[in-house]
């Protein structure tokens, strides 16, 4: 309920010779004030908009903190709204502790909650290779910079792919006339199955024999 409800506690006292005397003391409760959101993400993918929505029972004000995020909010209806996660490390994944106070500011009745919500790093696939070009055949070795938690699919653009974090790789083509060109591509996928690729030319001269 949101009204107001008054309890009249009744005391009669009475003496060994049945005379009696009452006394009628009226106690108010006021409503209960229950907190409580649910939330749901716009993505899976970092970084990406929550929205929140609130479904307290009573209450006028209402504290939100975003934790470690270092964002509070006071609102002063349920209407939702929407917030910006996101995550600048490499390879952690971040928990953030979501907590809202639901007040009555008229009758100072209060009441808190939390829920928690995981943020993936960002995933950003990024490689080298020790070397760009060379004579025919051309041995390679890839770096992996890649960050957010991935697995990884090198595509050397010849047919052949390789799912090892940083491999080595000969390449090699008949052509005695022209250089060719390879096209390696590295997509990296989290868990989530958020993705992100990073390409890079090789290039292979004319074959000599």
């Amino acid at each position: 309920t949101s009204s107001n409800i008054t309890f009249n506690v009744r005391l009669l006292a009475m003496n060994a010779s049945g005379c009696t005397s009452e006394h009628i003391i009226p106690i108010t409760v006021h409503p209960k004030v229950e907190a409580d959101f649910s939330f749901t993400s716009d993505s899976v993918c970092t970084p990406f908009y929550a929205t929140f929505e609130n479904g307290s029972l009573n209450g006028n004000k209402f504290l939100w903190d975003f934790d470690h995020m270092g964002q509070t909010l006071i609102t002063k209806n349920k209407d939702p709204f929407t917030q910006l996660f996101d995550n600048d490390t490499d390879n952690s994944i971040l928990s953030y502790t979501i907590s809202m106070v639901a007040l009555d500011s008229i009758t100072g009745c209060t009441d808190n909650t939390t829920r928690i919500i995981q943020v993936y790093p960002r995933v950003v696939a990024t490689f080298d290779a020790d070397i760009y070009m060379g004579c025919n055949p051309l041995e390679v070795q890839f770096s992996n910079n890649s960050t957010g938690l991935g697995t990884y699919l090198w595509e050397f653009d010849d047919g052949t792919s390789s799912t090892t974090n940083e491999p080595f790789k000969q390449f090699s083509h008949p052509d005695r006339e022209n250089s060719r060109v390879f096209n390696v591509r590295l997509t990296s996928t989290n868990a989530n199955g958020c993705t992100d690729v990073d390409d890079q030319v090789i290039t292979v001269y004319p074959l000599v024999e």
